[in-house]
C-alpha cells in the first residue's frame, strides 16, 4: 500500500482531517506535525501562515497525495527487472547544475581530502612515537 497524505489540525487532542479518510479501522497510522501551521486555537501563525505555506505546496489542498511504492511481493531480481530499473534509473533527468555551488562543493572536498590526510598522518605519527617508548 502507499502512502496517503492529508492535511489537517489538533482539536481538543485529537487530529481532525477536512475529508473522511478511506482506511479500514484499525490501520496503523503515523502523524507528523507541522510547526509552520497556523494553530487553529488561537488563529496566530507560528511561523508562516497556512494560507503561505499552502501556495508554496507543489500539492493541491484538500486532496490526498498517495505514493505508491513496489511491495515486496511485486519485487524481483530477475534479469529483464533489473534492466528495467536501471532504465529507468538512467532516464531521470540530471540535476541542473550551480557552477558557484559546485566550486564550493569541490573546494570543501578537497579542504576535508587534505584534513583527512593530516589527521591520518598525526595518527601514525604518534603511533610511531609510541612504538619507540
Amino acid at each position: 500500500m502507499g502512502t496517503i497524505f492529508y492535511k489537517g489540525f489538533v482539536q481538543g487532542g485529537q487530529v481532525v482531517v477536512s475529508e473522511p479518510i478511506n482506511m479500514p479501522d484499525g490501520s496503523e497510522v503515523t502523524i507528523m506535525g507541522s510547526p509552520h501551521l497556523e494553530s487553529k486555537d488561537n488563529q496566530e501563525p507560528l511561523q508562516q501562515s497556512e494560507s503561505d505555506i499552502a501556495s508554496e505546496s507543489p500539492f493541491s489542498a484538500g486532496s490526498p497525495i498517495v505514493f505508491d511504492f513496489m511491495t515486496e511481493e511485486e519485487q524481483s531480481d530477475d534479469p529483464q527487472a533489473i534492466q528495467r530499473w536501471l532504465e529507468e534509473l538512467r532516464s531521470i533527468p540530471p540535476v541542473p547544475s550551480d557552477p558557484e555551488a559546485e566550486a564550493g562543493w569541490q573546494e570543501w572536498e578537497e579542504r576535508m581530502r587534505r584534513f583527512n590526510i593530516e589527521a591520518v598522518a598525526k595518527q601514525f605519527k604518534n603511533e610511531a612515537s609510541c612504538d619507540k617508548d
